[in-house]
């Protein structure tokens, strides 16, 4: 099998009544006597990644797993079974699709690197889980599940969670629990319909952490963010949430980058009066956002600044830049679909700005497009289609 070191590890025949002990390369054989689990006088480890299917061996006493372990959706329920004296896996567990009803084979786990359970709508229980000391990255998507799982006391804490499509959660509060495995969080909540509360992490110790990423998608019922209040930095994605009015619990924000997309309800930015530096902003699909008021402490973004889309016009009530009083510098500044728009002032100190698109704002003047490429140190590549389906080839002035 590709990955693996050397052929199959096939058992060495055995009169013991468990799993032989296989010494074939790509295995560690004679270990310890298991210590969870089925017995077994014996114990083994695989020093690659594993799809169990593919391998010929006994699995009953295989401990760990120095690489990935794979159990993909036609895996034969009976091979999963095998699995019930692992304790640890090095790389990533990859649970999708299987028809094994339930995940009691792995109540002896207690490390991985990266735990991923897919579409496995039965499943409701994480409760085998409970003894897992160590798991930096979890991702849960289609499960059955209302709540995230206990693990164990001494649990290490989280570095990613991605949690999407699970229809039935609304309990996130073991997060708090679990605390953080480092100074780095990536947060991720994707199509759970009936998700409303992100109060857990307000115990995590956000003020101290180096970068928060947080990505909200898909959350019909999500009306508050306040709970986000004690980060500094970090990519906050912010996407078809219809019931979020205000973005209060991002005043700490002082730098990172901005994804505001398809905030019906939502009318200002005023939260973000302490975002002073970005490496990229997108606000799309905001209706009653009137002005950019609210990022006036911003200096500078490094990379794209995008207000707009190449869809229909989503920022009907934006007719220019007013908001932006600090900013001085912009990689690439891109206005897509701004049909009210009718001036660019509003950033009086934006001298340095490499490229320049403006796509379908028939509102806007060729006046003040010229007026304001006179306030920039040096003309940028630049792209006025005021009439354009979203069509414009960037070109020096």
């Amino acid at each position: 099998m590709a990955g693996t070191s050397g052929d199959s590890p096939t058992p060495t025949p055995s009169t013991t009544t468990e799993s032989p002990t296989p010494t074939t390369s790509g295995t560690t054989a004679s270990g310890p006597p298991s210590q969870c689990g089925p017995p077994c006088e014996h114990t083994w480890e695989y020093d690659s990644f594993l799809i169990p299917g593919m391998v010929e061996s006994d699995f009953r006493c295989l401990t760990r797993v120095r690489g990935d372990l794979t159990i993909p959706g036609n895996t034969d329920p009976a091979i999963v079974a095998t699995l019930a004296n692992l304790t640890r896996v090095d790389g990533r567990l990859r649970i999708w699709g299987t028809d094994i009803p339930d995940l009691s084979t792995f109540a002896c786990l207690r490390e991985v690197g990266e735990i991923e359970l897919i579409d496995l709508p039965h499943v409701a229980d994480l409760s085998p889980l409970s003894g897992l000391r160590r798991a930096p990255s979890i991702r849960l998507r289609n499960l059955g599940i209302a709540a995230l799982p206990t693990f164990a006391a001494d649990f290490a804490g989280i570095e990613r969670l991605a949690l999407a499509s699970n229809s039935s959660l609304t309990d996130i509060s073991e997060l708090a629990v679990w605390g953080l495995a480092g100074d780095t969080l990536a947060l991720e909540l994707h199509r759970i319909p009936q998700f409303t509360d992100l109060g857990p992490l307000a115990a995590l110790p956000l003020v101290d952490a180096a970068r928060v990423d947080v990505s909200l998608f898909d959350l019909p019922v999500l009306a508050s963010i306040a709970p986000l209040g004690a980060i500094t930095s970090g990519e906050i994605e912010l996407t078809t949430l219809p019931e979020l009015t205000s973005l209060s619990g991002l005043e700490a924000l002082t730098s990172g980058s901005l994804r505001l997309v398809d905030l019906p309800a939502l009318t200002d930015l005023a939260p973000l009066a302490g975002l002073r530096e970005a490496e990229t902003i997108m606000i799309d699909d905001v209706p009653q956002l009137t002005s950019l008021i609210g990022l006036g402490a911003l200096e500078r973004v490094e990379h794209r600044f995008q207000l707009g889309a190449c869809s229909a016009p989503s920022l009907p009530g934006l007719h220019g830049l007013h908001g932006l009083d600090s900013l001085a510098r912009v990689e690439s500044l891109n206005l897509l679909g701004l049909t009210g728009l009718t001036t660019l002032a509003g950033a009086p100190l934006l001298t340095e700005l490499a490229h320049l698109d403006i796509v379908d704002s028939p509102a806007l003047p060729q006046a003040a497009f010229d007026a304001f490429l006179a306030q920039l140190t040096a003309p940028p590549l630049a792209c006025l289609a005021p009439e354009g389906a979203c069509i414009c080839v960037t070109r020096p002035l």
